[in-house]
């Protein structure tokens, strides 16, 4: 698909590519609102609940790289395609599981959808967007997590009322990626651009060499170390050092990816009337190190404002992550490489992100995280000085 095409065919088909990628995105977050229930059903410990959990987390790592390199070889509708079917089949597979094995297997199959989305969908809209539009694009796809995991918390405790029916919540996510894997066919069969056609051979060397590029994902690296350690223990965090009711406390958390959604489309919008990426970035996770400084002193009637705040800027970020790709990559098969090298250090940062903070409590205390939190975003803006490619 030509990058001329008309722009509200772009938005439409930004529309289905932002709702296909919400499937593994429900995949992911599906476990932790049924947690209690997949545990009584298969009688498994909360060490195995939490493997079940985790394992799908672990795919990205290794296979984000090597997608982008195969997607630059073969396009994006072949392997949008394979995600979604990842996804169904998966998710197919965990609703007949009757022990960990298959489970574990089944959660794998569906680790490998969201390594396929997380490197496709920011290439399409890449692709289809131009330049000066481009910005809001990625601010609004850079929702699809968000809205994933709010959605999909919201609906679980509606499809599993008892103990045994937490497997409806699986049935659902199956259909649903059954459905867009339809949408996708139909409708994004064109949607590689015959740029990626014209060029004969892909250099991976060439594309890794790339310092510009490494430096943008070393900044989303640190960005995740900062953000996501504080959301994994973000309510506790509420309930020790501000004495909040946990339900109150874990439902203020849930405002932080509402007000990413926000800040995210925000980003976008910025990028694009500003033309500025590189400064734009810099500024967000300076204001983002100064938020978390403050974060101890901020009073306990206010923690839900505080949760809006900083979960509103820092979800700025992202989208200037994956929108400065194409910045600064040589050749168009170089874009889905650089995406996928950006998502392996993401999700690697939130892998370790938990265990880090997790001992900064244990050995610090928690104003000891947010210091933490701090000096990371300034090592993710220092990272982002660092790119030469982007002008401005």
């Amino acid at each position: 698909m030509s990058r001329n095409k008309k722009y509200s065919d772009s938005w439409l088909l930004l529309a289905i590519v932002l709702l296909a990628a919400t499937a593994p995105a429900f995949s992911m977050f599906k476990v932790a609102p049924v947690m209690d229930s997949v545990m009584a059903d298969l009688s498994i410990t909360a060490a195995e609940g939490g493997l079940i959990s985790t394992s799908f987390s672990l795919v990205p790592i290794f296979l984000s790289i090597p997608v982008g390199v195969i997607v630059s070889k073969y396009g994006n509708w072949k392997f949008g395609l394979l995600a979604l079917f990842s996804v169904a089949a998966g998710s197919a597979i965990s609703s007949i599981s009757t022990g960990m094995p298959p489970l574990l297997l089944a959660r794998v199959i569906e680790g490998v959808g969201m390594a396929l989305i997380g490197t496709v969908a920011p290439n399409i809209v890449n692709a289809i967007f131009r330049p000066e539009k481009r910005g809001m694009a990625m601010g609004i796809l850079m929702c699809y997590i968000s809205l994933g995991q709010a959605f999909i918390n919201k609906l679980a405790p509606v499809l599993s009322p008892s103990a045994d029916s937490w497997r409806n919540v699986w049935w659902f996510v199956t259909v649903y990626a059954i459905v867009f894997l339809v949408l996708w066919f139909f409708f994004l069969r064109n949607v590689d651009t015959n740029e990626t056609a014209e060029v004969q051979t892909i250099s991976v060397g060439n594309a890794l060499k790339n310092s510009s590029m490494w430096f943008i994902a070393i900044a989303m690296f640190f960005f995740m170390l900062a953000m996501q350690g504080i959301l994994m223990f973000y309510t506790s965090y509420f309930v020790q050092a501000k004495n909040l009711e946990l339900s109150y406390a874990a439902s203020i958390c849930g405002y932080h990816g509402l007000a990413g959604c926000v800040g995210a489309v925000i980003s976008g919008i910025i990028m694009d009337k500003l033309h500025t990426k590189k400064i734009f970035g810099i500024a967000v996770m300076i204001i983002a190190a100064a938020l978390f400084l403050m974060v101890p002193a901020v009073p306990a009637k206010a923690a839900a404002l505080q949760v809006i705040v900083v979960g509103f800027v820092v979800n700025l970020f992202p989208p200037i992550v994956f929108a400065s790709m194409p910045e600064v990559c040589d050749n168009p098969t170089d874009i889905p490489i650089s995406i996928g090298v950006a998502n392996t250090l993401q999700n690697f940062g939130s892998l370790i992100a938990g265990i880090i903070v997790g001992a900064i409590i244990d050995s610090i205390g928690w104003n000891g995280v947010f210091i933490y939190a701090a000096v990371m975003a300034v090592c993710s803006a220092v990272c982002f000085m660092m790119v030469k490619k982007i002008r401005r």
